[in-house]
């Protein structure tokens, strides 16, 4: 049997199956919302009523581990300080550990319209089991702007892209800005003959 339909009504036909397919897949997707964070994607955050404090590229990263150094930056709209930082290891499951991991250093100074480093001389530092991969729920505590709470990447430091911010496991203490010399001119030889 020949079919009569159009060449134009078959284009029709098949132009509204694949829209009708591709509603269908598109509403079965997970939200993306909880899906887990990108290497390197960090979470941002605005503290306060009125978001004067805002936080970027929030992450843990840690070579070894088992210490981790809280990254990312903070600007304020009016002057802050972060004074503590308390967290709990979120397991695969979604599940928070049963005990709470220690932050040592800080209080870190929030200046208005100025973009402050939170891995700099005065970072916060965590001890204990820091599996890269997993995340941390991280509560900053804030002078004025008050708490806030999110689920914290933990990166692993040995990519080369955080091989720089990750604190060294041998070193003991807070990490400290480090400079570098410029070597000194050395002679040139003269050539002789």
């Amino acid at each position: 049997m020949i079919s009569s339909r159009s060449p134009i009504a078959r284009g029709v036909a098949a132009a509204a199956l694949a829209v009708l397919l591709s509603t269908g897949v598109a509403a079965c997707t997970s939200d993306p919302s909880r899906k887990p964070p990108t290497l390197g994607g960090g979470v941002n955050l605005n503290v306060g009523a009125d978001g004067a404090v805002k936080v970027r590229n929030l992450l843990i990263v840690t070579r070894d581990g088992e210490q981790g150094l809280l990254d990312g930056a903070v600007t304020g709209t009016q002057p802050d300080e972060l004074t503590s930082v308390s967290g709990q290891l979120i397991d695969a499951d979604n599940n928070p550990a049963p005990a709470p991991l220690p932050f040592t250093g800080g209080p870190i100074e929030v200046a208005p319209t100025a973009l402050t480093q939170l891995g700099g001389p005065d970072a916060f530092t965590v001890s204990g089991d820091l599996p890269p991969g997993l995340t941390m729920r991280v509560t900053l505590n804030f002078a004025t702007a008050g708490p806030i709470t999110a689920d914290v990447p933990i990166i692993d430091g040995n990519n080369a892209d955080y091989r720089t911010v990750a604190p060294d496991p041998s070193a003991s203490g807070t990490p400290e800005a480090t400079t570098s010399e410029t070597p000194e001119a050395t002679p040139e030889a003269t050539p002789t003959s």
